[in-house]
């Protein structure tokens, strides 16, 4: 008899498991960012950084067959969350220019009894995940001249997936992570989204976002997003008149 209980962990440091997805982005916003807020800051008001956080839809996690011989967990739930942040350069009025970083997960809970190849064989609410960190270039265009809260977003990522799976064949009980390291999973594409923001405070905007994510080396049309924003501008530094 075989029993596989709880979830898969990742390969992180155990502190950072501590944080729920939205804390471990704000985390490595502190981490990466912050050090260059001075310079930014000292430079002029065209630097921005934001975070998002929300909801996706993914189709890859759907588009597993699991049919045939043997017992087969590879699809996930198509909702899952997505958060991310990024640091942005406006160009001039209308445009503007973005640098970021994306996670997006899907998972799903197998329960399962019975017997396979006079193995008796229990699962229990074992949640495997589907992951995919984003790593990506835009740029961003206001679709009005004399309303800039409404902006066109399009750009090219690449993506490192993390695929959890669970197979049971007559001869083999198989549980795996794929990913870059031992299946050599990562891929580049293209998306296309919309946002619309307003301005809550001198140095904040409020928004929300949806995007829609193409796989180009694969030809798949990979998922959709939709997610409330929060962004920060920085203010122009006062120079001190010179005595």
């Amino acid at each position: 008899m075989i029993f596989f209980e709880g979830s898969i962990r990742y390969m992180l440091p155990s502190f950072y498991l501590q944080f729920p997805t939205m804390k471990k982005i704000i985390l490595l916003f502190n981490i990466y960012l912050i050090p260059f807020t001075p310079s930014v800051a000292q430079d002029n008001s065209r630097f921005s950084i934001s975070i998002n956080y929300g909801l996706n839809g993914s189709f890859f996690v759907r588009s597993y067959d699991e049919s045939g011989p043997g017992i087969h967990f590879y699809n996930k739930n198509f909702i899952g969350t997505s958060g991310g942040a990024e640091l942005k350069y406006r160009l001039n009025k209308r445009s503007t220019i973005a640098l970021g970083y994306m996670e997006s997960n899907n998972k799903r809970v197998a329960d399962f009894y019975g017997t396979n190849n006079n193995i008796t064989l229990n699962i229990w609410s074992f949640t495997i995940r589907h992951t995919e960190h984003i790593y990506y270039a835009g740029y961003e265009h206001n679709l009005f001249k004399h309303n800039p809260g409404l902006r066109l977003q399009v750009g090219i990522y690449y993506v490192k997936p993390v695929q959890q799976e669970i197979e049971v064949t007559n001869n083999s009980i198989n549980i795996w992570e794929r990913k870059k390291s031992n299946a050599h999973l990562n891929d580049l594409g293209v998306y296309l989204g919309f946002q619309y923001s307003r301005k809550i405070d001198t140095h904040f905007d409020l928004g929300v976002q949806s995007r829609i994510f193409y796989e180009v080396t694969t030809g798949i049309l990979s998922q959709v997003t939709l997610t409330p924003t929060l962004a920060y501008h920085f203010s122009k530094s006062k120079r001190k008149k010179s005595a």
